[in-house]
This record gives C-alpha cells, structure tokens and sequence, in this order.
C-alpha cells in the first residue's frame, strides 16, 4: 500500500490583495507547533503526522489498559476485543488528519473567492487585523490550557465518585 505524500501547506504572511487568501489556515496552534517539532523539524507530511497520533494514541492506551489488567480480560469488553476503539484510533485518526491536509488548498481556494468580492481595498487592514486576533488565539498557549483543564474539570469535579459501570472499559 502506498501511502499519501501530501505535504502540510505553508502560510505566508504577505499583505498585498491577492496574498489575503494566504492568511486562512486550518493548520496551527500549540499542537500543531509540536507535531511538526516531534515528527520532523524539516517539514511534516501526512502520514508522519497520522502514523505518530496512532503510536501516540494506541501506545499510551494499551499501556494504561495493561497496567489496570484490561489488556486482554479483566473487564466487559477488554481493550484488544474493543473494536470501536480501535477503528477510531487506527483509522478515523489518520483519515482527519489527512483529511485535513487534503481540503486546506481546497478551503483556500473557496476562501480567495469570497474575499474577492467581500473585501474592498478600504478594509483590508480591518480584515488583516481580525485575522491576526483569530490566529493569535489559535496559537494561544493560554487558550490551549483553558480548554484542556476544561476537558478535564468533569473528572476534578467527581473525583471519588464512579460516573460508569465497573465492568465497562474506559477507552
């Protein structure tokens, strides 16, 4: 099997009309500065970005699944007989991160378009403007620790207290 040698798009920052496009990105942020530094410094493609969220992803969980005696038994479904985990790790992650990778160009595309006839000359520099503020929280270190103690604040919030079945594994 061949696999897809589609690079991740570099955005430019020119100001001038016809670059306006070049200021949309779906790529970027706290994550994504790290992805490219662990994987490859000299430019990630697609399929080291997807094969390092599966090792990432399916490691640590049999790891922690071993650990707890869930790896092969000791809970209702164990974690190599739970298919649904493993169709979401091994392959609905790889698919969105090239999934990702396959519709920025045609995101830009469908952008530029609509810059075209929404922005005139005069607003160019409130555009520019809005779309630093919005890239600025993007690659927000502070917004990216605000979300993930917001993904955790549940599990501080029940501490002690079993929101599932002890049977039921906790992929």
């Amino acid at each position: 099997m061949r696999l897809l040698k589609i690079p991740y798009p570099k955005s430019e920052t020119k100001s001038n009309r016809s670059q306006l496009v070049d200021h949309f990105s779906l790529f970027g942020g706290p994550v994504y500065r790290l992805l490219t530094g662990i994987v490859s410094p000299h430019g990630t493609r697609v399929e080291e970005s997807a094969l390092f969220a599966v090792r990432l992803t399916c490691v640590t969980l049999a790891v922690l699944a071993a650990a707890q005696g869930q790896f092969l038994s000791g809970a209702t479904v164990p974690f190599i007989g739970d298919y649904a985990v493993m169709v979401r790790y091994l392959i609905a992650l790889p698919a969105l991160i090239a999934a990702g990778a396959v519709l920025e160009p045609k995101l830009r595309h469908a952008v530029k378009h609509r810059i075209a006839s929404l922005v005139d000359a005069a607003t160019i520099p409130d555009y520019e403007e809005a779309i630093a503020r919005i890239n600025g929280f993007r690659d927000s270190w502070m917004a990216f620790g605000a979300l993930i103690l917001l993904a955790f604040l549940p599990s501080f919030v029940t501490k002690g207290q079993e929101m599932i079945g002890h049977s039921l594994s906790t992929f």
